[in-house]
């Protein structure tokens, strides 16, 4: 790990300080015991109202802090939310902020939330920072209360047991992988946190750009599920491939059609291997999230009443029926995230913005979004003029909309997933 970073960090150094087996060798700056230890801390997007306990640190409940206020009414326009984040013992050294970088990307995948850390280390001492020092800490990550851009962040006492208990749940599971030396998995702990890091990465740019955040998830995804299934071996050279070889050390127009084989040959096999990806990552989900609860799907409405949300309020729920992922077959499932893969290709490689009109799902659309496909659309047009009718069957007219997953749907499948891989490994 860097000694120095002038607030530059590199997640990197999260994951070696996050690893219970790292010896860390940077400049010691306290003494540390049981019964003393170093605070740190974590900005949230929600006030966590109460301390969640680990074997060997403690994220405390969050403090409160106004970062701007109207003049006229003296009341908070921007908030943030500082949970200190007790650490163990062994971090003593400088930029002790590491710990909670890599924590950070752990409790953002686990929440589903935008979780972010301190970039440096100027207030982590073995007291609370103050009521200023809270301030300095919390403009990294404001949260708008009221005014333009405000958002409601009451959270319910029932999900906040549940994000909890998810939280339990992945850092005991990292345990286990770290904590089992003698034996190697086929997935490592730096592959599941640089996971992670990229669906914090989701997480946090989600409302600065949609597009980049969906696609962060993806590729958070796709990060375990290359590991998770084997690729398709096409590295077999053909039969005669050692006699073409050694006729094109002899003959001009041989050693002309074995070169122009081998880069026919290496555009194939780059097809075949994207393709493979695909494959892969569709075959990754499908596999790992088949015994899901999709109630587990957060929305708005459900986060601020509570798990009992539909039941609670049945007239609140849209009587038109919603598409869910246990109504689709595992080929149209299949199909679905297969295009929804390739939206994100096309977003990297292409610079094409991804469809969705909306970046937030609701109760009456959690999973799924279905919008028109213009040039599908069109194109139906045309073929009715040209057919001269003026309606359409609804199995025609469905075909040219496109079933888009949701970012929460997205996001849930990411968790649960990688989770059940985990645990999958470690058996």
């Amino acid at each position: 790990m860097r000694q120095f970073v002038e607030d530059d960090n590199q997640f990197k150094d999260g994951i070696l300080a996050f690893d219970k087996r790292n010896k860390v060798k940077l400049y010691k700056t306290h003494n540390t015991s049981e019964d003393k230890r170093i605070y740190s801390y974590l900005i949230l997007d929600f006030k966590l109202p109460k301390d969640i306990h680990f074997k060997d640190f403690t994220i405390e409940q969050s403090i409160e802090v106004d970062i701007i206020k109207n003049i006229k009414s003296d009341q908070s326009a921007k908030k943030a939310y500082v949970s200190p984040v007790k650490m163990p013992e062994r971090i003593n050294y400088i930029n002790s902020h590491y710990f909670t970088l890599g924590l950070s990307a752990v409790c953002s995948f686990a929440f589903e939330r935008p979780v972010v850390s301190t970039k440096n280390d100027y207030y982590n001492r073995f007291e609370v920072a103050n009521e200023h020092e809270l301030r300095e800490i919390g403009v990294e990550f404001p949260r708008t209360i009221r005014g333009p851009g405000a958002k409601g962040f009451r959270i319910h006492n029932e999900i906040i047991d549940v994000w909890e208990q998810r939280l339990i749940e992945v850092v005991n599971l990292l345990d286990k992988l770290t904590l089992s030396e003698s034996k190697e998995y086929e997935v490592s702990y730096e592959n599941l946190m640089q996971s992670f890091r990229l669906i914090q990465l989701a997480h946090i740019n989600k409302k600065e750009d949609f597009d980049l955040g969906f696609s962060f998830i993806i590729a958070g995804i796709e990060a375990i599920s290359q590991i998770a299934i084997d690729k398709i071996d096409f590295s077999n050279k053909p039969d005669h491939y050692n006699e073409w070889k050694n006729l094109s050390k002899k003959n001009e127009v041989a050693k002309s059609l074995f070169e122009e084989y081998l880069k026919v040959q290496a555009y194939v096999n780059a097809e075949i291997n994207n393709r493979d990806l695909t494959k892969r990552f569709v075959r990754f989900l499908i596999t790992y999230t088949k015994n899901s609860d999709w109630e587990e799907v957060f929305y708005n409405e459900l986060i601020t009443e509570g798990l009992k949300y539909r039941i609670l309020f049945p007239n609140e729920i849209s009587v038109v029926p919603e598409l869910k992922p246990n109504k689709l077959t595992e080929e149209e499932f299949s199909i679905i995230i297969k295009n929804t893969y390739t939206l994100r290709s096309e977003f990297f490689h292409m610079g094409q913005s991804l469809p969705h009109k909306r970046t937030n799902n609701s109760s009456c659309d959690r999973f799924f979004h279905i919008i028109d496909n213009i040039k599908r659309r069109e194109e139906l047009f045309k073929k009715m003029e040209k057919e001269n009718r003026i309606e359409s069957p609804f199995e025609e007219w469905t075909k040219t909309q496109d079933t888009l997953i949701t970012f929460e749907l997205m996001s849930n499948m990411a968790r649960n997933s990688i989770i059940n891989y985990i645990k999958k490994v470690l058996k």
